[in-house]
């Protein structure tokens, strides 16, 4: 789970992201998905050559980029500020990047977002929240216990003292904390005084053992015995205050139904991804697939012309690809199909052929998998990125629609 700042440019970009449910980069210069480039220094070398821009400023627009695509994750909170206004909305992540072709160019690249607090006075925040959300950045990522302080900060006067004091971050605890103010109305929090017109929610406990992204905005129902038990009791007179509550906790739930319809698309996500990975396997077992053919399809569809080297044969075939949108960037794709996972000498062989063609990234592909000594190197190495079986299932997936009619018929999308 990580804490982030959005920052809407104006008025209209924040309507957008709030009536649209999601969050946006808002890089009107970079018009193709993020996904088509391997690392950020070929996203920096694409920004500069077609913006004719210098390297720094390049370098400026993918450190804003890069982390929205591929650090961002389902489950992280967000805070939006828009420069032009005084308050703030919080939320959370509930898809993966993508590509919006048919959205203005403006917000192509998004991500969905549930939000579930909104209106938050920055009058309220703390010297240390001014300064956090103080940032020149349109997307960057957040300290969590700070982020954290601040939303506990912005609502101290409207949860009782006795509550507040025990609303500490502990770095797992921000959904059962967001559950203690969720505003139902869009409106700043009500500044209370008098604690005795405030009871905490009532909040029940999961059944089971269940990922952030479900729970939502949900308190435990430890967390909301413990405030209740040391909370002021309720009078009479704040029966008002009570019904508010439950409707806040009413929206809770609509929150946390949100964010599981999110976690049970992404549980189905991974099992279809696992039944098309073992039907790869198979096919090409069989010879009913050719995995040449297939990985051809894959790496055409991310956007590279592909050239098979003579070298290659039935168990070992060597790919150069090279990318369509900038021919400076090439890449050496090496197949080798065994029935035991690779060996390091696979990487020193794959090291000669990136110099042997001057390739600057490589991929190399096996479907029985490797050993955990070039697992290890891979990692180290951010030019080379290793596919087993799985990963060519998900890059299948990911670009269905461009494949080759024929490997569709092969692999259908419903399995």
């Amino acid at each position: 789970m990580a804490f982030w700042l959005i920052q809407a440019q104006n008025n209209q970009d924040e309507r957008y992201f709030l009536e649209n449910s999601c969050i946006c980069c808002l890089e009107e210069n970079l018009t193709t998905s993020m996904l088509d480039f391997y690392n950020a220094h070929d996203l920096t070398i694409y920004l500069e050559d077609e913006c004719q821009v210098d390297f720094q400023c390049a370098k400026n627009w993918c450190d804003i980029c890069w982390p929205f695509a591929h650090n961002m994750n389902i489950g992280d909170f967000v805070a939006l500020f828009n420069l032009d206004g005084s308050t703030i909305h919080y939320g959370r992540v509930t898809s993966d990047y993508s590509f919006d072709e048919q959205a203005q160019t403006r917000y192509v690249h998004k991500r969905n977002v549930v939000w579930f607090e909104r209106g938050v006075l920055i009058s309220g925040l703390t010297d240390e929240g001014h300064m956090m959300f103080d940032r020149s950045e349109q997307v960057c990522q957040l300290d969590g216990h700070a982020f954290m302080n601040t939303v506990i900060a912005a609502y101290k006067y409207a949860i009782p003292q006795v509550a507040a004091e025990r609303l500490v971050f502990n770095g797992n605890n921000a959904d059962e904390i967001f559950a203690l103010t969720i505003d139902t109305n869009g409106s700043s929090p009500e500044r209370v005084t008098d604690p005795a017109r405030i009871v905490a929610p009532k909040v029940e406990a999961p059944k089971t053992n269940v990922d952030p992204v479900v729970r939502g905005a949900s308190a435990t129902a430890k967390a909301s015995a413990q405030l209740l038990d040391n909370g002021p009791k309720a009078s009479t007179s704040a029966q008002i205050m009570q019904n508010v509550k439950d409707a806040k906790v009413a929206q809770a739930s609509q929150v946390a139904a949100h964010a599981a319809a999110a976690a049970q698309a992404n549980d189905s996500k991974q099992a279809l991804n696992k039944r098309l990975a073992d039907i790869i396997q198979q096919k090409v077992l069989s010879k009913e697939l050719s995995l040449t053919n297939l990985i051809e399809n894959i790496i055409r569809a991310k956007g590279f012309d592909t050239k098979i080297r003579p070298e290659s044969n039935a168990r070992n075939t060597t790919l150069i690809a090279s990318s369509t949108k900038n021919r400076a960037v090439k890449v050496s794709v090496q197949i080798q199909n065994y029935d035991k996972p690779l060996s390091a000498q696979s990487l020193e062989f794959l090291g000669q052929m990136m110099k042997f063609y001057s390739t600057g990234h490589a991929v190399l592909v096996s479907l029985s998998g490797f050993e955990q000594g070039v697992l290890n190197q891979a990692q180290a190495n951010n030019n080379v990125k290793l596919w087993s079986c799985d990963d060519i299932a998900n890059e299948v997936l990911a670009c269905y629609d461009k494949l080759d009619a024929n490997i569709r018929a092969s692999l259908p999308r419903a399995l």
